[in-house]
C-alpha cells in the first residue's frame, strides 16, 4: 500500500552546499567590483571638483584685480597706480595681492592661514605687472595719456591636495604719462 517510496539517502554528498558557495562567491565577486568601480568613480568627481575649485580661485583673484583697476588710480595702494609710480621711478615691480574672505586687496601674497572659502581649503592669489611703455592716445594733449598694458597673473591653490592652477589675463587701461601723481 505503500506506493511513495522515497530515494536513498546515500546518492547526495553536499552538491547542493557547493552550488551554494559558488554562488556566494560570484556575488562576493560582483560586490567587490562595484566597490572599487564606485571608489574610482569618486576620485574622478573629486579630481574634477578640485580642478574647478582652483580654477574658479585663480579668475576670482584676476576679476579683484580687473575690479580694482576700474577705480581710481590715484586712490593710495591701488595696484595699477603702484605700478605706474615704480616704473615712472624706472623700476618694474611685481604687485601681489592675496583674495582672502574678509580683504580682497591685501597687498602681499597669501601666507599660510590666508583662505578665500570658510572652509580654509582654497588660496587666491594674483601678481600684477606693467608690460612695455605706453603709447600715446589720438586726441589727447601729448603726452598727457597713455595706453599701458598689464599682464597679471591668478593662481588658485588648494594645499590640502597639493594642486593648483595658474591663469593668465592681459588688460589696458588707459592713465597719466609719466610723473608721480598717478
Amino acid at each position: 500500500m505503500n506506493a511513495f517510496r522515497l530515494a536513498p539517502r546515500h546518492g547526495q554528498q553536499g552538491v547542493a552546499l557547493v552550488i551554494a558557495l559558488l554562488i556566494l562567491v560570484l556575488i562576493s565577486i560582483l560586490g567587490v567590483s562595484a566597490m572599487r568601480t564606485s571608489i574610482f568613480n569618486a576620485k574622478i568627481a573629486l579630481g574634477a571638483q578640485v580642478g574647478t575649485m582652483t580654477f574658479q580661485a585663480a579668475e576670482s583673484a584676476i576679476a579683484a584685480v580687473y575690479e580694482e583697476a576700474l577705480g581710481d588710480i590715484t586712490e593710495p595702494g591701488h595696484v595699477l597706480g603702484n605700478a605706474l609710480t615704480q616704473k615712472s621711478a624706472g623700476l618694474i615691480q611685481i604687485q601681489d595681492r592675496c583674495i582672502t574672505r574678509g580683504d580682497v586687496k591685501k597687498p602681499t601674497l597669501c601666507a599660510a592661514g590666508d583662505f578665500l572659502d570658510s572652509r580654509d581649503l582654497v588660496k587666491a592669489e594674483s601678481s600684477t605687472i606693467v608690460r612695455g611703455g605706453s603709447s600715446g592716445l589720438a586726441g589727447f594733449e601729448i603726452g598727457s595719456w597713455g595706453k599701458y598694458e598689464f599682464v597679471t597673473v591668478g593662481r588658485g591653490e588648494m594645499p590640502s591636495y597639493n594642486t593648483d592652477n595658474v591663469n593668465v589675463q592681459e588688460f589696458s587701461r588707459i592713465a597719466p604719462m609719466g610723473g608721480n601723481d598717478f
